[in-house]
């Protein structure tokens, strides 16, 4: 969860990135400026959902564990 998750998210902004020029060639100056300024919130929210997410299934895998344990 600590690697693979940056990593493809780091990889999505990166894609996003590369497309933008393409965008800027192909649509008007103000959908081009509403990407590009609507992309950081999106970036931010997508980070903190995905943390509360990763963080959730961690807590449920660790909760699993000790319920095993403590049969043993």
């Amino acid at each position: 969860h600590y690697v693979l998750t940056p990593l493809s998210f780091i990889g999505y902004v990166i894609g996003f990135i590369i497309t933008l020029p393409i965008f800027k060639l192909h649509v008007s100056t103000g959908l081009y400026n509403y990407i590009v300024i609507s992309a950081v919130p999106i970036f931010i929210f997508l980070i903190v959902l995905i943390s509360a997410q990763v963080k959730k299934e961690l807590r449920m895998i660790n909760g699993m564990k000790k319920d095993i344990d403590n049969e043993s």
